[in-house]
């Protein structure tokens, strides 16, 4: 007779706010755990410059500029708490057009088809139905999600319905193409 396994029960532990780790001078410093949560409390300067908080003391905090990663301390008069995700703020580090690829891009066969629509320029439906291998349905899906998005145009190829990629589209393959091409 085969014995059956017991489960632990998971003990719920109350959400904190308060970073956990401090240095000798009572600053409290953010765990990485707390990071990931999104507990990072996004901050502005008087010139309305946002950073994310990552360290707060008495007179002064050290912050991060999202999109660039320095850190800097900053006197605490001259930053204010701002009503933003900080992890919508810490993705601000990747530029907004691949941004907007990745959300309009679910899959490697999306990414396919964008890419296919930037290499070869306008193209007709009849021949992206017949060149891939994506149903009618499928292909409209996606295509109406690239329009959707910003990423793609509808354009007469030869008297015929087709697509184009816009300049969002392009900037945003083309940075990640150059990120691929460094690896």
């Amino acid at each position: 007779m085969r014995a059956t396994p017991t489960r632990t029960p998971r003990v719920a532990r109350p959400p904190t706010t308060e970073a956990t780790a401090g240095d000798a001078s009572g600053t409290a410093i953010l765990t990485p755990v707390q990071l990931l949560r999104g507990l990072v409390q996004p901050v502005e300067d008087t010139d309305g410059r946002r950073y994310l908080l990552v360290k707060r003391s008495g007179e002064s905090s050290l912050v991060r500029d999202p999109t660039t990663g320095s850190e800097a301390y900053l006197p605490n008069e001259e930053l204010s708490s701002v009503e933003a995700s900080g992890l919508e703020l810490a993705a601000e580090a990747v530029p907004a057009p691949v941004r907007r690829v990745l959300r309009a891009v679910h899959n490697d066969r999306a990414l396919g088809l964008l890419l296919t629509l930037e290499d070869r320029g306008p193209t007709d439906v009849r021949t992206l139905l017949d060149r891939t291998d994506l149903c009618e349905s499928d292909l409209h899906g996606l295509l109406g999600e690239f329009r959707a998005a910003g990423l793609v145009v509808e354009a007469d190829v030869l008297g015929e319905r087709g697509y184009e990629t816009t300049d969002v589209a392009s900037e945003g393959l083309d940075l990640l193409r150059e990120d691929e091409a460094r690896e």
